[in-house]
């Protein structure tokens, strides 16, 4: 067979005739878990259903009574020199009072853990979760400030020249 390759239009790329290529995430096999997310508002009906820290792909996921195959997206979790990736999905709902989430994986059932249950929880770590980069805010203040500039001078020149044709 003939190896030939054809860039064919934006991000597609052919080895010969029909050879596929699919770069995986290189992650450990491991078992999922199930979340069952709800609003602490009354007046929201928003829910959601959260699968993390499987490997490989795809998962079943049965929510709100319906069977849904899908594909999670890698996610790198980062915790200091460290880092560490799985996949993970959400599936989100207005139905809150109809809400049911479960996974099968592998084979096996994977039921979601009820509120109270869950491992994970705000309170846990007394670090934050979400900490600042001086260089960003940096970055950012610089930013904001160029575009004031940018904005001073176009107002000004606008001004000027409608002086100038007004005379």
């Amino acid at each position: 067979t003939e190896s030939i390759v054809s860039n064919t239009g934006y991000d597609k790329v052919f080895f010969g005739s029909g050879t596929r290529l699919v770069v995986m995430p290189n992650l450990d096999n491991s078992e999922p878990s199930v979340y069952q997310l709800e609003s602490k508002k009354e007046s929201s009906d928003l829910a959601a259903c959260l699968i993390t820290d499987y490997s490989p792909d795809p998962i079943n996921v049965v929510f709100n009574l319906e069977s849904v195959a899908t594909n999670g997206s890698t996610v790198v979790v980062k915790d200091g020199d460290k880092e560490s990736a799985s996949l993970g999905v959400v599936i989100w709902t207005k139905k809150k009072d109809q809400f049911e989430c479960s996974a099968t994986y592998n084979g096996k059932t994977y039921e979601a853990e009820k509120e109270g249950d869950a491992t994970c929880s705000e309170t846990l770590s007394d670090t934050p979760v979400f900490e600042t980069d001086e260089r960003l805010n940096l970055l950012s203040l610089t930013v904001l400030g160029l575009r004031l500039i940018f904005f001073n001078s176009v107002a000004l020149n606008l001004i000027l020249t409608y002086w100038a044709w007004s005379r």
